[in-house]
């Protein structure tokens, strides 16, 4: 069967935008500041510490489905070092994970007709930081549509990128 929107691609084919990247390593922020090992409640940095160093307590390393955000042509002519990503998330994922537990969040209803709602504004483009991408039926990559969420968005190194690729 054909799927005229994805295809696999050896590990030698050059990174473009639109790539989807399962597992990608990111290097990212935690909510919390790490103190002693611990989660503190705040990001307070104490008196003693320089900011640095409360900055690198909130450093983590995370695993994250992404797709490439970065521009084809300035990854072609390797005009950038850093290759900018979102993460993407499994469309039944999304809805129980972070939209359901959102609105329960906010006190609003979670019914067939309210996810009925919400993903007709993703997938018509009228919600700004979501964006539904399509489903894949290739053989061995075979996925349920996705979420591409636009609140994070993650810079990763071209070069650490594309030798993670070729792994």
């Amino acid at each position: 069967m054909s799927d005229a929107w994805y295809e696999v691609v050896e590990a030698s084919t050059r990174l473009t935008q639109g790539d989807i990247i399962f597992d990608c390593p990111i290097s990212t922020w935690a909510e919390e500041a790490k103190v002693n090992g611990a989660s503190a409640a705040s990001a307070e940095v104490p008196e003693a510490t320089p900011q640095t160093e409360a900055l690198k307590k909130r450093h983590e390393i995370i695993a994250e489905d992404v797709i490439v955000m970065t521009q084809a042509c300035d990854l072609e002519h390797g005009k950038v070092s850093d290759v900018v990503v979102c993460p993407h998330y499994a469309l039944s994922y999304f809805r129980e994970h972070i939209w359901k537990p959102d609105q329960e969040r906010k006190q609003q209803k979670t019914n067939s007709e309210t996810w009925q709602k919400h993903f007709k504004g993703m997938a018509d483009g009228h919600l700004w930081n979501l964006c539904v991408v399509n489903s894949s039926a290739i053989e061995g990559h075979a996925m349920e549509h996705r979420v591409a969420d636009f609140h994070a968005i993650y810079t990763v190194p071209r070069d650490f990128l594309e030798s993670l690729l070729k792994e």
